[in-house]
């Protein structure tokens, strides 16, 4: 009897990447490595965030169709370095952009979640990098990089009590590299650093892939999304850092891996 495996996924656009079809994506990669090699039915359930205040909210979406065996959580370069920004862009009571401090240096925390900063449309390209690297660089002079690592942190722990008390297995699918600027790549580095220090404390599995996916081979020529291959291997990577716990729950149920 091939069994159902309800995994529920927590991430970004990569999921719906236009100019990769649909079977190349890496959790069709996942899925077909899942059914051939474990040989159980992956159902996924997909939500997003745009903030990391969001990630039970995230889930609660997920929730309402189906309880998930598995979640995974994607941890997303963009919504982190937005926090990590001395200058942000925040929309104004006319719904236009404003340009305004780093609301963290005040330490108003919760206001990402209800501002609108640095929306979607105003992020999908950094039109000047070298305007992005300089705005780094002086939000590491205020340590809004550590700061924002400490919120993804916290904001991750809440979710795994959430999972513990629904007897769900979480995943954590590490930060990618930043290709576009050198400063933005060093900070989300640092960040993929102190994750994977952090996470050893409370036994989470953290899927580390930062140095595995190199731009020259798994980004695209704009350097801004994965290529086909990047997708490939992420979705490798993903099944593989996977593999002992899938092996494991299904024996112990006992179904055959």
């Amino acid at each position: 009897m091939i069994r159902d495996l309800n995994i529920g996924f927590i991430g970004g656009c990569l999921i719906t990447q236009g100019n990769i079809t649909r079977e190349n994506r890496f959790l069709y990669v996942l899925k077909n490595r899942i059914e051939k090699e474990i040989n159980c039915r992956p159902v996924f359930h997909y939500s997003g965030y745009s903030d990391f205040y969001q990630l039970n909210y995230a889930y609660s979406k997920i929730r309402k169709n189906s309880k998930p065996d598995i979640l995974i959580l994607r941890i997303q370069t963009q919504p982190f370095l937005i926090m990590s920004k001395l200058l942000i862009r925040e929309l104004n009571e006319y719904n236009k952009p404003k340009i305004s401090l780093n609301p963290l240096l005040t330490g108003q925390r919760n206001i990402f979640k209800s501002k609108g900063i640095d929306p979607p449309e105003f992020c999908k390209r950094a039109k000047k990098p070298r305007l992005m690297k300089y705005n780094l660089m002086l939000g590491k002079l205020f340590r809004l990089d550590i700061t924002a690592s400490r919120i993804v942190l916290n904001a991750i722990f809440e979710l795994y009590l959430t999972c513990l008390r629904n007897d769900i297995h979480l995943f954590l699918l590490g930060i990618s590299p930043h290709p576009m600027i050198l400063q933005g790549n060093n900070i989300c580095r640092q960040f993929n650093t102190f994750m994977i220090k952090s996470i050893e404390e409370f036994g989470l599995d953290y899927i580390d892939t930062f140095d595995e996916m190199n731009f020259e081979t798994y980004f695209q020529k704009d350097i801004l999304y994965l290529s086909e291959s990047g997708h490939e291997k992420m979705g490798e990577l993903l099944y593989d850092g996977m593999y002992d716990y899938l092996n494991s729950y299904f024996n112990q149920d006992g179904f055959e891996g």
